[in-house]
């Protein structure tokens, strides 16, 4: 007989209600609310929420969390190797921000560099309402050297290239 939260009175709701509620207590942001993240809120690293709020401050406009699916997290085998996917720590470390049109996406990269935060940096030109920035914060990169790529859209379906190529 193994440990059984139900034996104790205790759904999985209740304790997903407690740290939700527990986090939004202890986590405070400026520009996001809780709900913009939705289910996955319980699960943000810290780290990456203060980053995205310090991004938004330099980046002095706001940006949307991407409404795409897995913007936020992801399940499954196919996710295991993306920073959105649920880690051994029990933190999502990815988050994919939609940036106003008219705003350079070289200028909002090179902020979220400059921040000394991301260790995770892709931009996407073709991304749908407007371009965007998936940010991270990995544990395998330095803030100083991050991981940076582009993820453009050919014909052929998503490609990854060079950072500077997203640029173009």
């Amino acid at each position: 007989m193994g440990f059984n939260l139900k034996s104790f009175g205790i759904g999985i709701a209740a304790v997903y209600a407690a740290a939700y509620a527990l986090k939004s207590t202890m986590v405070k942001l400026k520009y996001f609310s809780t709900s913009e993240f939705g289910v996955w809120w319980p699960f943000l690293a810290d780290k990456l929420l203060y980053g995205l709020d310090a991004f938004r401050d330099a980046l002095g406009v706001p940006v949307r969390i991407s409404p795409a699916s897995g913007a936020i997290g992801r399940t499954g085998k196919d996710a295991e190797n993306s920073q959105h996917y649920l880690l051994d720590d029990g933190k999502l470390k990815a988050i994919d921000v939609l940036i106003p049109e008219n705003i350079d996406l070289s200028h909002a990269y090179n902020i979220a560099k400059s921040l000394g935060i991301f260790t995770g940096i892709g931009v996407y030109p073709d991304w749908k309402p407007s371009h965007g920035l998936h940010l991270d914060t990995r544990e395998d990169k330095t803030a100083d050297n991050p991981a940076t790529w582009s993820g453009l859209e050919t014909a052929d379906g998503q490609v990854y290239r060079d950072v500077s190529e997203g640029f173009v």
